[in-house]
Protein backbone atom coordinates (compact mmCIF):
# COMPACT_ATOMS: atom_id res chain seq x y z
CA UNK A 1 0.00 0.00 0.00
CA UNK A 2 1.75 3.51 -1.39
CA UNK A 3 2.36 5.52 1.85
CA UNK A 4 0.75 9.12 2.03
CA UNK A 5 2.77 12.30 1.32
CA UNK A 6 2.22 15.06 4.58
CA UNK A 7 0.17 16.93 2.30
CA UNK A 8 -2.60 14.20 1.93
CA UNK A 9 -2.42 13.27 5.33
CA UNK A 10 -2.90 16.52 6.79
CA UNK A 11 -6.29 16.88 4.17
CA UNK A 12 -7.39 13.96 5.19
CA UNK A 13 -7.36 14.70 8.90
CA UNK A 14 -8.99 18.06 8.04
CA UNK A 15 -12.11 16.27 5.74
CA UNK A 16 -12.29 13.79 8.41
CA UNK A 17 -12.37 16.28 11.80
CA UNK A 18 -13.73 19.30 10.15
CA UNK A 19 -15.83 17.52 7.07
CA UNK A 20 -16.39 18.41 3.47
CA UNK A 21 -18.11 21.50 4.20
CA UNK A 22 -15.26 23.31 5.96
CA UNK A 23 -12.59 22.22 3.81
CA UNK A 24 -14.08 22.65 0.50
CA UNK A 25 -11.96 25.36 -0.31
CA UNK A 26 -8.90 24.42 2.05
CA UNK A 27 -5.62 23.56 0.31
CA UNK A 28 -2.42 22.26 2.13
CA UNK A 29 1.02 22.20 1.02
CA UNK A 30 3.94 21.23 2.88
CA UNK A 31 7.49 21.45 3.08
CA UNK A 32 10.05 19.40 5.26
CA UNK A 33 7.23 18.99 7.69
CA UNK A 34 6.27 22.45 7.88
CA UNK A 35 2.51 22.63 6.44
CA UNK A 36 0.58 25.89 4.99
CA UNK A 37 -3.34 25.75 4.89
CA UNK A 38 -4.13 28.56 2.46
CA UNK A 39 -8.06 29.43 1.07
CA UNK A 40 -10.91 30.21 2.82
CA UNK A 41 -13.78 28.73 5.41
CA UNK A 42 -16.36 30.66 6.21
CA UNK A 43 -16.40 31.38 9.86
CA UNK A 44 -13.31 32.24 12.65
CA UNK A 45 -13.86 28.77 14.75
CA UNK A 46 -13.19 26.77 11.39
CA UNK A 47 -10.29 28.81 10.54
CA UNK A 48 -8.72 27.86 14.11
CA UNK A 49 -10.23 24.26 14.13
CA UNK A 50 -8.16 23.85 10.80
CA UNK A 51 -5.07 24.86 12.08
CA UNK A 52 -5.42 22.76 15.49
CA UNK A 53 -6.30 19.68 13.44
CA UNK A 54 -3.28 20.25 11.13
CA UNK A 55 -0.98 20.52 13.74
CA UNK A 56 -1.91 16.86 15.40
CA UNK A 57 -0.80 15.08 12.40
CA UNK A 58 2.43 13.49 12.76
CA UNK A 59 5.37 14.98 11.13
CA UNK A 60 3.89 18.01 11.04
CA UNK A 61 6.97 20.29 12.45
CA UNK A 62 4.91 23.65 11.83
CA UNK A 63 1.71 25.07 10.68
CA UNK A 64 1.48 28.68 8.61
CA UNK A 65 -2.55 29.06 8.76
CA UNK A 66 -2.80 31.87 5.94
CA UNK A 67 -6.79 30.43 5.91
CA UNK A 68 -9.34 33.72 5.63
CA UNK A 69 -12.75 33.85 6.68
CA UNK A 70 -14.92 34.55 3.16
CA UNK A 71 -16.89 37.06 4.57
CA UNK A 72 -14.22 38.83 6.21
CA UNK A 73 -11.82 38.87 2.80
Amino acid sequence: MPQLSLDECVSASLLRVCGADVVRDVRCESHEGKVTLTGSVSNREDLAMCGTVARTVPNVRSVDNQLTVADEA
